[in-house]
């Protein structure tokens, strides 16, 4: 039998890796960078189901080698720790149905938070009005999404995410997230699209968004937002999935946990972090730079709130479009080599019937 080239066996591993990593990634834990003063290192670890972890389940690697003091925190474990801001669209156009359902929806992600987590309500029309300060009182909570806020002209989404941003900043929250929902796009913000999602990227917070379908509704907004802000875009087209959206949304929050420890990083060194949970597949993997002695990074945004740049790797459309190359390369490099051989064979034994053909030894 002949043997496989070593570059032909390598693309074959090659090819098997990607693909593991790309099926797995949905089944794997995610990493996010959260907020603390460096050397003291944060990240919310997202699970996709819920488990009950502790220190002795939990494994964080910086360059390979063990962190040592870890802490683990759930979502619902210990006050200030979780905190999620709720933007609900006020304007004109929310009148009737839509402002009914997006409160229904808001009371929905309400009963999926988990213990100590923090809740924020902010409706924003032309101005920002907070219907709720940070709580994690449960009565105060449904008497604050009992009823619909007053509505007004204008449709500040950038406003509102720098409002929520400030209420995040003012209780001190560690891990926070932001859910904007909105059935038009921004008029009338004195902030921009890219300086609302910078500044969350600086506060390590992400932000996600809702589009309720209507007349007026444009998705592009909200959409280049969760993007830039590394949060998640959804759009819902009825009542009904909106309320789905926001009870997923609660769950996934409430699937969260905070681990941190101290890193004895150098000044300016690149580190790669890596989390291995007990009991899932795959490994969780982020990164940073260290901040050099002047406090500062000499990559911008090296310390924001990100999603783990081998997740997008893994699931982005070129990852795919290459995967598809390499098995296309894979199975027509095998057809060759079986063709090959026997068109080889078959010469041997027609020239076998004229000519004696010595055999190798």
């Amino acid at each position: 039998m002949r043997r496989l080239p070593v570059p032909f066996v390598f693309l074959v591993l090659l090819s098997a890796l990607f693909c593991a990593a790309a099926g797995a990634s949905s089944h794997s834990p995610r990493l996010t960078e959260a907020r603390a003063p460096f050397p003291d290192r944060a990240y919310v670890l997202s699970l996709p189901s819920r488990e009950r972890l502790d220190p002795s389940t939990v494994q964080v690697l910086e360059d390979g080698r063990p962190v040592s003091d870890l802490t683990v925190v759930p979502s619902g474990g210990q006050a200030r720790q979780f905190g999620i801001v709720l933007l609900i669209d006020a304007s004109n156009s929310m009148r009737g149905k839509p402002i009914a359902a997006a409160m229904a929806a808001a009371r929905a992600f309400a009963r999926e938070r988990s213990g100590e987590e923090q809740l924020a309500v902010i409706a924003f029309n032309g101005t920002e009005n907070v219907l709720l300060k940070f709580t994690n009182d449960g009565a105060v909570i449904d008497k604050a999404l009992a009823r619909p806020p007053a509505l007004a002209l204008g449709t500040h989404i950038y406003d509102g995410v720098m409002a929520g941003l400030q209420q995040l900043d003012s209780a001190h929250i560690r891990a926070g997230s932001i859910v904007v929902l909105s059935d038009g796009t921004d008029t009338g913000s004195s902030a921009t699209e890219a300086a609302a999602s910078a500044a969350a990227r600086r506060a390590h917070v992400r932000v996600f968004t809702v589009g309720l379908q209507s007349d007026q509704f444009d998705s592009v907004a909200l959409e280049r937002l969760a993007h830039d802000a590394n949060g998640q875009y959804s759009l819902a087209t009825s009542a009904k999935q909106l309320q789905e959206i926001y009870a997923a949304l609660g769950a996934r929050f409430a699937r969260e946990y905070l681990i941190s420890y101290r890193s004895t990083a150098g000044a300016g060194e690149q580190v790669g972090v890596a989390v291995r949970v007990k009991g899932l597949p795959g490994l969780a993997l982020s990164g940073y730079q260290a901040p050099t002695v002047s406090g500062k990074t000499s990559a911008p945004g090296a310390q924001g709130y990100h999603e783990a740049w081998w997740h997008k790797v893994w699931t982005s459309s070129l990852t795919m479009i290459f995967v598809a190359f390499i098995v296309a390369s894979l199975v027509a490099l095998a057809i060759m080599a079986l063709m090959g051989s026997r068109r080889r064979g078959t010469v041997s034994k027609r020239m076998a019937e004229f000519v004696s053909i010595p055999k190798t030894p």
